[in-house]
């Protein structure tokens, strides 16, 4: 973000999960629009008044959602929360050769380092999801991770309110390609 002329939005959703626990679930819920307003308090109401007040904070298209899933919404992109991604290091290892002398197939050992800030006065729930393509290994990380599949690797913070500068969340994690033949497509 520090090298884009305009502020870097991060992907903004909510999950609602169809379920008792979370006072749904008795129905399928119905495909259509779906609106999201938040309760906020106006410290300057009046006496007397009530101080409670709603906002809106977006809307998305619900798919058909059966008892026990959860739909997820879209709703926009948020600039409360800052993430810059660097490689810190990307050394190819275990290099395998041809009769010509020429890098055939190798693995890699990479670290990534990530910096998350929260700018907003209350703490944030952020799912960080990083795409890595290939054959690969985590060997060491500083937060808990899951594994979603074979190409997604998530990690879940709580971010504290206001937590910038030197109270920033910064996440390490170094993993392992295997086989890298400097032909993988770039997605798959």
């Amino acid at each position: 973000p520090e090298y884009e002329n305009k502020t870097v939005g991060l992907p903004m959703s909510y999950e609602l999960l169809n379920t008792k626990g979370s006072k749904l679930g008795g129905y399928t819920l119905e495909a259509g629009k779906a609106r999201i307003f938040i309760k906020t308090r106006d410290p300057g109401a009046a006496a007397g008044s009530d101080p409670q007040g709603v906002t809106f904070s977006g809307e998305d298209w619900a798919v058909l959602t059966p008892v026990d899933r959860d739909m997820k919404l879209s709703i926009g992109q948020s600039r409360d929360v800052k993430v810059i991604q660097r490689q810190t290091k990307n050394d190819r290892t275990n290099i395998r050769r041809n009769n010509k002398n020429q890098d055939v197939v190798w693995d890699t050992d990479e670290v990534m380092k990530i910096e998350v800030e929260n700018f907003k006065k209350s703490p944030a729930e952020l799912v960080l999801v990083e795409h890595i393509q290939g054959f690969w290994k985590i060997s060491e990380s500083t937060h808990p991770h899951t594994r979603k599949d074979a190409f997604t690797l998530e990690f879940k913070l709580s971010l504290p309110a206001e937590s910038v500068g030197d109270k920033k969340t910064v996440i390490t994690y170094s993993f392992n390609r295997f086989n890298v033949s400097g032909q993988e497509p770039s997605s798959y």
